[in-house]
């Protein structure tokens, strides 16, 4: 399916963990049936995105399913240290 990663951090407002998904490169759109946050590359005209995010109490469980989802990721922790605080990120 892909590599899962727990990104754990502290925070106060889902809101402001949903502005730093939204602003992130590669984000296509909020999956309501499944509450998570897409990304794709251009390239990508499948229906499996590269990546998904769910905001989770923890901070955010993140999917990598190839393509652009090692740089999601890493401008996610980039934007994640910055406005929360160092965040650990465990691999699934």
């Amino acid at each position: 399916m892909g590599i899962e990663y727990e990104i754990r951090f502290n925070y106060t407002s889902a809101k402001d963990v949903e502005s730093v998904l939204r602003s992130t490169l590669f984000f296509t759109g909020f999956n309501p049936a499944f509450s998570c946050y897409e990304f794709r590359g251009r390239e990508n005209q499948e229906s499996m995105p590269d990546a998904v995010a769910v905001i989770e109490t923890y901070g955010i469980y993140f999917r990598d399913n190839g393509g652009q989802g090692k740089n999601v990721i890493d401008e996610i922790l980039e934007k994640v240290n910055r406005s929360f605080g160092v965040a650990k990120v465990e691999e699934l």
